[in-house]
């Protein structure tokens, strides 16, 4: 894992949730977390010999 590219994602979301509220951040974090999730099962997908035409 590339950790400058980790360290930039964290610190991001960390700017643009500061002034959110408890459950609005929360919100935020488990829309970010299922779109994060979909993206590492579409990448793992694309990778899978086992799905060739």
């Amino acid at each position: 894992m590339n950790k400058i590219a980790m360290n930039n994602i964290q610190r991001a979301v960390r700017e643009n949730t500061c002034e959110m509220g408890t459950e609005e951040y929360a919100s935020f974090m488990r829309t970010l977390a299922e779109w994060v999730t979909s993206q590492a099962d579409m990448a793992e997908y694309a990778e899978c010999p086992d799905m060739e035409d």
